[in-house]
Protein backbone atom coordinates (compact mmCIF):
# COMPACT_ATOMS: atom_id res chain seq x y z
CA UNK A 1 0.00 0.00 0.00
CA UNK A 2 0.85 3.52 -0.82
CA UNK A 3 2.24 5.48 2.02
CA UNK A 4 -0.04 8.99 2.06
CA UNK A 5 1.37 12.19 0.73
CA UNK A 6 2.86 14.22 3.38
CA UNK A 7 2.56 18.17 3.62
CA UNK A 8 6.85 18.88 4.44
CA UNK A 9 5.88 22.83 5.51
CA UNK A 10 6.47 23.67 9.01
CA UNK A 11 3.61 25.97 8.91
CA UNK A 12 1.14 23.06 8.12
CA UNK A 13 2.45 20.61 10.30
CA UNK A 14 0.13 21.23 13.58
CA UNK A 15 -1.04 18.08 15.58
CA UNK A 16 -4.64 19.02 17.24
CA UNK A 17 -4.29 16.12 19.66
CA UNK A 18 -1.80 18.05 21.68
CA UNK A 19 -4.01 21.25 21.74
CA UNK A 20 -7.76 19.99 22.44
CA UNK A 21 -7.45 23.35 24.69
CA UNK A 22 -7.75 25.59 21.65
CA UNK A 23 -11.24 23.82 20.24
CA UNK A 24 -12.89 24.41 23.38
CA UNK A 25 -11.35 27.93 23.52
CA UNK A 26 -12.86 28.58 20.05
CA UNK A 27 -16.31 26.94 20.96
CA UNK A 28 -16.22 29.26 24.27
CA UNK A 29 -15.31 32.36 22.00
CA UNK A 30 -18.14 31.95 19.77
CA UNK A 31 -20.91 31.02 22.46
CA UNK A 32 -19.74 33.87 24.24
CA UNK A 33 -20.17 36.09 20.91
CA UNK A 34 -23.60 34.95 20.93
CA UNK A 35 -24.55 35.60 24.08
CA UNK A 36 -22.96 39.28 24.53
CA UNK A 37 -25.23 39.90 20.97
CA UNK A 38 -28.24 38.60 22.44
CA UNK A 39 -28.90 38.12 25.72
CA UNK A 40 -26.88 40.98 27.07
CA UNK A 41 -27.59 43.48 24.33
CA UNK A 42 -27.97 47.22 25.38
CA UNK A 43 -31.62 47.59 24.23
CA UNK A 44 -30.95 51.04 24.93
CA UNK A 45 -31.19 53.35 21.45
CA UNK A 46 -27.30 54.23 20.51
CA UNK A 47 -26.08 58.14 20.03
CA UNK A 48 -23.98 58.98 17.08
CA UNK A 49 -22.06 61.62 16.60
CA UNK A 50 -23.10 64.44 13.77
CA UNK A 51 -20.08 63.43 11.71
CA UNK A 52 -21.55 59.73 11.51
CA UNK A 53 -24.67 60.37 10.93
CA UNK A 54 -23.08 62.56 8.07
CA UNK A 55 -21.17 59.84 6.65
CA UNK A 56 -23.93 56.99 6.74
CA UNK A 57 -26.57 59.44 5.01
CA UNK A 58 -23.64 60.02 2.21
CA UNK A 59 -23.35 55.74 1.58
CA UNK A 60 -27.41 55.83 2.07
CA UNK A 61 -27.19 53.99 4.80
CA UNK A 62 -30.05 55.07 7.29
CA UNK A 63 -29.58 56.50 10.72
CA UNK A 64 -29.13 53.13 12.76
CA UNK A 65 -30.99 52.10 15.47
CA UNK A 66 -28.96 49.66 16.76
CA UNK A 67 -25.16 48.75 17.15
CA UNK A 68 -25.36 46.51 13.88
CA UNK A 69 -27.27 48.22 11.24
CA UNK A 70 -29.09 45.68 8.67
CA UNK A 71 -27.25 47.44 6.17
CA UNK A 72 -24.12 46.34 6.64
CA UNK A 73 -24.41 43.55 9.05
CA UNK A 74 -26.50 41.43 7.19
CA UNK A 75 -25.32 37.69 6.82
CA UNK A 76 -25.87 37.59 2.89
CA UNK A 77 -23.79 35.77 0.54
CA UNK A 78 -21.32 38.66 -0.07
CA UNK A 79 -21.21 39.58 3.37
CA UNK A 80 -20.76 36.05 4.81
CA UNK A 81 -18.02 35.57 1.71
CA UNK A 82 -16.14 38.64 3.46
CA UNK A 83 -16.31 36.97 6.83
CA UNK A 84 -15.08 33.92 5.67
CA UNK A 85 -12.23 35.25 3.92
CA UNK A 86 -11.32 37.62 6.43
CA UNK A 87 -11.22 35.24 9.44
CA UNK A 88 -8.96 32.74 6.93
CA UNK A 89 -6.52 35.39 6.31
CA UNK A 90 -6.28 36.54 9.84
CA UNK A 91 -6.10 32.75 11.44
CA UNK A 92 -3.38 32.23 8.61
CA UNK A 93 -1.39 35.36 8.95
CA UNK A 94 -1.28 34.61 12.92
CA UNK A 95 0.17 31.68 12.44
CA UNK A 96 2.66 32.36 9.25
CA UNK A 97 3.73 35.33 11.67
CA UNK A 98 4.29 33.20 14.64
CA UNK A 99 2.10 35.41 16.42
CA UNK A 100 -1.20 37.60 16.72
CA UNK A 101 -1.09 41.89 16.40
CA UNK A 102 -1.08 42.33 20.54
CA UNK A 103 1.90 39.58 20.51
CA UNK A 104 3.89 41.14 18.14
CA UNK A 105 3.53 44.54 18.92
CA UNK A 106 3.73 44.40 22.81
CA UNK A 107 5.80 41.93 23.18
CA UNK A 108 7.83 41.21 20.07
CA UNK A 109 8.93 44.86 19.70
CA UNK A 110 9.73 45.31 23.66
CA UNK A 111 12.31 43.10 22.72
CA UNK A 112 13.54 44.66 19.63
CA UNK A 113 12.69 41.81 17.11
CA UNK A 114 12.69 42.43 13.81
CA UNK A 115 10.24 40.02 12.65
CA UNK A 116 7.52 42.26 15.28
CA UNK A 117 8.60 44.86 13.33
CA UNK A 118 7.49 43.88 10.19
CA UNK A 119 4.62 41.91 11.78
CA UNK A 120 3.41 45.76 13.08
CA UNK A 121 4.33 47.22 9.20
CA UNK A 122 2.19 45.16 8.32
CA UNK A 123 -0.30 44.88 10.22
CA UNK A 124 -0.81 49.09 10.49
CA UNK A 125 -0.74 49.07 6.32
CA UNK A 126 -3.73 46.26 6.12
CA UNK A 127 -5.37 48.40 8.70
CA UNK A 128 -4.95 51.23 6.64
CA UNK A 129 -5.78 50.12 3.70
CA UNK A 130 -8.81 48.31 5.07
CA UNK A 131 -10.38 51.62 6.43
CA UNK A 132 -10.09 53.61 3.37
CA UNK A 133 -10.57 51.75 0.40
CA UNK A 134 -12.32 48.55 1.71
CA UNK A 135 -14.44 49.57 4.51
CA UNK A 136 -16.39 52.83 2.36
CA UNK A 137 -17.51 50.00 -0.21
CA UNK A 138 -19.30 47.60 1.97
CA UNK A 139 -22.06 50.44 2.58
CA UNK A 140 -22.68 50.38 -1.56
Amino acid sequence: MAKPATINIKLFNYDWRTSRWSIIFTVGVIIGGFMAGTLFANPEPIQLSQATLDMLAQRNIAPPTQFNPPEIFTLNYPNSLLLLTSGLLIGFGTRYAAGCTSGHAITGLSTLQLQSVYAVIGIFAGGLLAANFITPMLGG
